[in-house]
């Protein structure tokens, strides 16, 4: 009678790791499908982060618009300056030209920004992307050590089984009545 439960055992055990086979496998399709949903995501991210013109963000307006203000205030200034010590047109010309000057070196500089900005927005997308694959790889292994684990049961119970013998008969020869 022992060896016909442990035949049981066995086949409950080959059952077993049928269906968790398919589960592994439906596992992995939900980790590619998550995955390619992530990855799809990262790079509409990526594109709007990417195409979108540095000038025209928030920080860049609010530092293109400081710097306006500051040279129309520096002009107002060097023109009640040039009427009051009786500048010449050729004077107050070259003072907004230093002013032109500072503005296109700020505009300079928002550039830079820009470029040093699409650096690390290439760096964030690549490390997403890649935590990404690596969540959904290990989410992959992981079901296939469980379907593995699974048949190795079953063929070590089968082992067993086989080892046993039984009715003065080795193995399953003796539970199935073959010779």
């Amino acid at each position: 009678m022992f060896p016909v439960a442990l035949a049981i055992g066995a086949g409950i055990s080959a059952l077993s790791s049928i269906a968790g086979g398919v589960s592994a496998n439906k596992r992995r399709k939900k980790a590619d499908q998550i995955l390619e949903d992530r990855r799809r995501r990262l790079d509409e991210w990526y594109q709007s982060e990417m195409n979108q013109p540095y000038l025209d963000r928030a920080d860049s307006r609010a530092m293109l618009k400081r710097i306006r203000d500051y040279n129309e205030d520096e002009l107002k200034a060097l023109n009640t300056n040039a009427i009051k010590s009786g500048a010449t047109d050729e004077a107050k010309v070259a003072a907004a030209g230093k002013l032109n000057k500072n503005y296109s070196q700020v505009v300079a500089q928002i550039a830079g920004l820009g470029e040093q900005h699409k650096d690390q927005i290439q760096q964030q997308y690549q490390a997403r992307l890649d935590n990404a694959r690596y969540e959904a790889e290990s989410g992959k292994i992981s079901g296939m050590q469980n379907m593995v684990s699974g048949v190795g049961d079953a063929f070590g119970q089968l082992a067993m089984l086989y080892g046993l013998g039984g009715f003065g008969k080795s193995g399953l020869a003796g539970i199935t009545g073959n010779n």
